[in-house]
């Protein structure tokens, strides 16, 4: 099997097993945020429903419920934390939000390479401007 990819981002492992971070978070995201049913999450990523229900456990309901959307991206991020342990840092898990929220909306413009190069490009503009102010550039 190869790796399920969509935007570039990837899904799940080229086992098939094993889901990427930006994945689950989606899935947490997808349910809690978007209020899409579970086999319906399911089928979106290739695995069963129970799995979906252990997976958003914790997660609350952002549709229909006194939760804010702040809650349930910071039980998204808790349980992504739990997985990750000491590799984990608030720079990973902003690029991991990112996918995830493309992968559960659908657009690619939400990815985080889209991101990054966008304020790569922003950045290279400002270096310039700073290097010519300070006339290093001819």
């Amino acid at each position: 099997m190869r790796v399920m990819e969509s935007f570039g981002i990837v899904i799940k492992s080229a086992s098939g097993r094993f889901l990427s971070p930006a994945a689950r978070c989606a899935i947490r995201l997808e349910v809690g945020l978007l209020g899409r049913s579970f086999p319906e999450v399911a089928g979106r990523y290739g695995i069963g429903r129970q799995r979906v229900g252990r997976m958003v456990k914790g997660i609350p309901s952002y549709g229909g419920s006194d939760a804010s959307m702040n809650e349930v991206i910071a039980a998204a991020r808790a349980c992504w934390k739990n997985e990750n342990g000491r590799r984990s840092s608030e720079a990973g898990w902003t690029l991991v939000l990112l996918d995830a929220l493309a992968l559960a909306i659908g657009d690619p413009r939400l990815s985080s390479s889209a991101f990054l190069n966008a304020a790569i490009a922003h950045a290279g503009v400002g270096i310039h401007r700073v290097l010519e102010e300070n006339n290093h550039v001819g």
